[in-house]
């Protein structure tokens, strides 16, 4: 049941951030690059906040997360 609130919790920050994004690249960054900076922060941001919300569960191996974070690393960089 937790995993549900999980997802939902992601989408909807994931569409507020889209939402934000579509205004901060229209009215107030004058390019591209000086908004990918920024906004990675805040998705690194955001990301912490949800992992300290909802942690790993204690009976998951080591690797699993690893592969997890290394996943979505790998996703974020070919994005």
């Amino acid at each position: 049941m937790v995993w549900i609130i999980t997802a939902l919790a992601a989408a909807v920050i994931s569409s507020v951030g889209n939402v934000f994004d579509s205004f901060l690249v229209s009215k107030k960054m004058p390019s591209l690059t000086s908004f990918l900076i920024p906004m990675g922060v805040a998705q690194i941001a955001v990301a912490c906040i949800l992992l300290a919300i909802f942690p790993f569960p204690h009976n998951v191996d080591t690797m699993h997360i690893l592969g997890t974070i290394g996943g979505s690393l790998i996703n974020a960089v070919l994005s």
